[in-house]
């Protein structure tokens, strides 16, 4: 609860994450209207949605949070040598994307996550769909959102609003899909609209997303494509009540670049320059493939550094 307490690289971390937390404000809104109306909880143990599955019950630390996200916290010392920690996480089946990095995984198993200090492992699931604020104040409907959309599967988020003040008065329902097979996105407010602001703007990171051209009625929107996260971003406006088609010229998961990933954790890791350039060398000029992790673990001397490096390398698998 005092960041300034515990030196300047963590109180800089800690302040970053209450400013996300902050940011979160429409997903969380959101969920804490469902605790009311549905008595879902914000907050839920893996085996609430999996029941059935062995493994849901076998991460007591990992949690859904709301309806799009998962959290694997960490809960050990960081390895001084990689600067990192690591947790062992359940990803269900399908795919799923770091919230911050946009790295993918492949869903369906057991696998350690490891992370630097100022990250943290939480995953999207393929569909999820996360509105975020960029007004500082959370007592008024924000004229701009971010919107984070996760590739991969069919997906649907219904952004709660109201006017802040009466727990059973108006209140409008923004309805988000994502149609995957048929490449578009939906977005239309229905309820109040007059709570709204005249003018709304949405930024857009479709995470996950090769690149590809963005349109809206018939027009090309411009678009960048951030390849360090996977991601399409591209802004629009509309008015309350208008409903908004984003068209997608194709929909495909992006490959992840898992070579950049390891050159950062053999960046961080504190160990030999001699080391580094055997296993860089290794990477740089191999797939992955069942010998070049044979090799790796031959010529690697800091114990954790395989399985860092195992974690980017095997992340996805190929399509």
């Amino acid at each position: 609860k005092e960041p300034w307490a515990y030196g300047g690289e963590a109180e800089h971390i800690m302040t970053e994450y209450l400013r996300l937390r902050h940011r979160l404000i429409p997903y969380i809104y959101t969920a804490a209207e469902r605790t009311h109306r549905l008595g879902e909880a914000l907050v839920r143990p893996m085996y609430y949605r999996y029941p059935d599955t062995h493994e849901a019950y076998q991460v007591p630390n990992q949690y859904l949070f709301g309806q799009s996200l998962m959290v694997c916290p960490i809960t050990q010392p960081m390895d001084q040598d990689l600067q990192m920690a690591n947790v062992t996480a359940w990803l269900p089946e399908g795919h799923w994307f770091d919230f911050e990095t946009g790295q993918i995984y492949t869903g369906g198993r057991m696998l350690k996550l490891w992370r630097m200090l100022a990250d943290y492992p939480v995953l999207a699931h393929g569909g999820a769909i996360v509105p975020m604020s960029e007004y500082l104040r959370a007592d008024k409907n924000p004229a701009e959102l971010t919107l984070r959309v996760y590739a991969g599967s069919d997906g649907h988020f219904d952004m709660y609003e109201d006017d802040g003040v009466h727990l059973d008065g108006e209140h409008v329902v923004t309805h988000i899909q994502l149609d995957w097979q048929n490449r578009n996105l939906h977005l239309c407010a229905e309820g109040a609209v007059n709570l709204l602001p005249e003018m709304r703007i949405w930024h857009v990171e479709c995470i996950g997303f090769a690149d590809t051209q963005v349109s809206m009625d018939g027009n090309v929107l411009p678009a960048q494509y951030d390849a360090s996260r996977n991601a399409l971003c591209f802004s629009f406006a509309n008015q309350p009540g208008q409903t908004a088609v984003i068209t997608f010229e194709e929909a495909k998961i992006a490959s992840d670049n898992w070579l950049a990933r390891a050159e950062k954790i053999l960046h961080q890791a504190q160990t030999s320059n001699e080391e580094k350039e055997r296993i860089w060398h290794l990477l740089n000029k191999s797939r992955r493939s069942a010998s070049v992790l044979g090799t790796l673990q031959a010529i690697c001397t800091t114990p954790g550094l395989v399985e860092c490096l195992t974690e980017v390398m095997f992340a996805q698998d190929e399509e």
